[in-house]
């Protein structure tokens, strides 16, 4: 039995051999994959991109230039991340050079644009969270504009009111953000929930759907009430599809 388990075990061997050569002579004519940079979700600076807890990388996309150099750039959210000074969970969300990560730059040195999200009463706005980072040019100038979701977000209405849970989809100027200007002054649209509704997830462009030459954007708002007739239907969802021309909202679902 003994010599059966060695002969076995042998075979298995020469078997692995044999596989892992078949596997080498065929790689040529396979894909191969080069790692290009690796940056962890971690700094040392307060407030800086990658703390613990932060959740980078928890979105992200690359299908736009910002910067004009002939590079994809990568946008991406960091939904529990803290804004220095203000508060916790705010999140951010960073677009990041993709030649200079090409060029193995540092996380840090390789943020072209950061955008902080606003302080909540909860303490948890979450920013740049899944499927809420987006980016297509509808200023028309060449530069790609940022649409940022943060579906936990607490925005106020008035002087007193806050609307918790109600959730902010933010339009940004790309332009005006790279040449440094406020995010006040970049905004171009926002749009609030009502109370409970995290609307944000998802903030994505879906093509130009008027047929205006510009792209528009769809806005859910997963946990939003439905009244119809006398009966509400709790946690129904809505969504809104939203102009990229002129900002007016199209159609609410």
């Amino acid at each position: 039995m003994k010599k059966k388990v060695i002969l076995l075990t042998s075979l298995i061997a020469v078997m692995l051999v044999m596989s892992a050569s078949a596997v080498s002579a065929s790689a040529p004519n396979e894909p191969s994959f080069t790692l290009i940079n690796r940056f962890d979700g971690f700094n040392d600076k307060e407030g800086g991109p990658g703390n613990p807890g932060d959740r980078f990388g928890i979105s992200a996309t690359g299908d736009s230039d910002f910067d004009g150099d002939g590079f994809i750039d990568i946008i991406v959210g960091s939904p529990r991340a803290d804004v220095k000074k203000r508060g916790e969970n705010e999140g951010k969300v960073f677009v990041l050079s993709g030649k200079a990560l090409l060029d193995g730059a540092s996380l840090a040195d390789a943020i072209i644009i950061e955008v902080d999200g606003e302080p909540t009463d909860n303490n948890t706005g979450e920013l740049g969270f899944r499927q809420s980072v987006h980016s297509r040019d509808v200023t028309g100038d060449g530069v790609p504009d940022l649409l940022i979701g943060a579906w936990r977000a607490d925005p106020v209405i008035g002087k007193k009111t806050t609307l918790v849970d109600a959730g902010t989809t933010f339009l940004y100027d790309g332009a005006m953000l790279l040449d440094g200007a406020s995010q006040a002054d970049s905004l171009l649209f926002r749009i609030d929930g009502e109370a409970g509704d995290r609307l944000g997830r998802p903030s994505m462009f879906v093509g130009d759907i008027d047929k205006d030459g510009v792209e528009d954007f769809f806005v859910g708002a997963h946990r939003a009430e439905v009244i119809v007739g006398t009966t509400t239907l709790f946690n129904a969802g809505k969504g809104f599809l939203i102009s990229g021309g002129d900002l007016s909202i199209l159609h609410v679902f």
